[in-house]
């Protein structure tokens, strides 16, 4: 049997406290908007999902 590998892409969100590291992308999205946890709406991960197959590295500043 055969194994296939696929290659990893590399991680396109960065999220605090983890610095982030552009590596190949040919830009970057600063998610900017409020970020109150228990307050504001959780929106990021929409965002995120929306820019998924561009080529930039999206900074999140809402942790985790």
């Amino acid at each position: 049997m055969s194994h296939v590998t696929v290659p990893q892409r590399p991680r396109k969100e960065f999220q605090p406290p983890h610095p982030p590291n552009y590596g190949d992308h040919k830009a970057s999205v600063f998610l900017a908007g409020t970020i109150e946890m228990g307050k504001a709406t959780e929106w990021q991960s929409r965002a995120v999902a929306c820019l998924e197959d561009l080529d930039v590295a999206i900074l999140n500043p809402r942790r985790s």
